[in-house]
């Protein structure tokens, strides 16, 4: 369905000295057909960035972007806004994504508006959308400081729902909502991806959540996937090393209750300015090769690829 090849996007920093931050250097993956691909690590490492640059919220340096099938990097804008109805996104926090000044029929109505539909066509869709997220009819005629923040993600979810597309990014949909509300929402986002046969890249650095939500993971660290594969894989088994430091707390599996422990310390120097693996400066296995040369992407296993020259020899 989606799939992303050499995806980079750098930003400048500073006022007087220019530093380049490389918020997404080189990634590549592919969200298959009504498959659900975890997008995880620490915040900051590039992950929300992705999803916008896939979606042109910003605009990429280099790669390519298909949608089944079809590269939509070099499309006209106007080409890209056929196809941009069929893949939505879910925005972390549902108070910013939401314009505390409309309605919330309003906001979920705008999307439709926008490709032509009639307003009294819209408005007909409004209560089968919040029907669909779990919200009444009633919750239409409000705005959004009178909802929950709970209320106001599920408008969210029903606002990307009302263009019926076929590939869903949720960006740390729970990240801004109490414990007791997530469960909820996350329950909701899986039962409407198999009623309605969507594929989604769900970003989280929560590794519990990716865990129940999701049947491959990709392991980001400063910009750079270093390990991607089936989700029980990657978690049960990490083989990269920064896959093993994230996992370091004791990860619980949910079936044989099994708790898989690091067997190392990473190194605590950090070290910067150099052309090799992004993780040379924490990594236990490091050695001048690895500061020299950059690692490639290489199969490790079916279906499992790690980033690390070293590890896969």
């Amino acid at each position: 369905m989606l799939e992303v090849r050499g995806l980079k996007k750098y930003f400048s920093s500073g006022i007087f000295k220019k530093e380049v931050i490389k918020a997404v250097d080189d990634v590549s993956f592919e969200v298959r057909k009504g498959e659900t691909l975890g997008l995880v690590g620490e915040s900051g490492c590039g992950k929300s960035t992705v999803g916008k640059c896939i979606l042109r919220f910003e605009q990429p340096d280099s790669g390519t972007i298909f949608f089944e099938g079809k590269e939509l990097t070099g499309l006209p804008r106007k080409e890209f806004l056929k196809v941009q109805p069929r893949m939505q996104m879910i925005f972390q926090d549902p108070y910013s994504s939401l314009d505390p000044k409309m309605m919330i029929k309003s906001s979920i109505s705008e999307p439709l508006r926008l490709q032509g539909v009639k307003k009294k066509a819209t408005y007909a869709e409004v209560p089968l959308l919040l029907k669909s997220v779990g919200l009444s009819p009633e919750h239409a005629n409000r705005y959004p400081h009178q909802l929950s923040g709970g209320q106001n993600q599920r408008v969210s979810i029903a606002r990307a729902l009302s263009l019926k597309p076929n590939v869903l990014i949720a960006d740390e949909i729970t990240a801004s909502l109490d414990v007791s509300v997530q469960a909820q929402i996350l329950h909701l986002i899986k039962n409407l991806k198999k009623e309605l046969s969507l594929s989604m890249l769900f970003i989280s650095h929560d590794l519990e959540v990716v865990r129940h939500m999701c049947d491959r993971a990709a392991v980001m660290y400063a910009g750079k996937i270093l390990e991607i594969g089936a989700v029980e894989e990657v978690f049960s088994r990490p083989q990269h090393p920064y896959s093993r430091q994230l996992l370091s707390e004791p990860i619980r599996d949910m079936k044989a209750k099994e708790i898989w422990k690091p067997d190392f310390e990473a190194k605590t120097d950090i070290t910067s300015g150099f052309e090799g693996c992004v993780f040379y400066g924490e990594c236990p296995y490091a050695d001048p090769e690895c500061r020299a040369e950059k690692p490639e992407m290489l199969q490790t296993g079916q279906d499992h690829y790690i980033l690390c020259k070293k590890l896969t020899k």
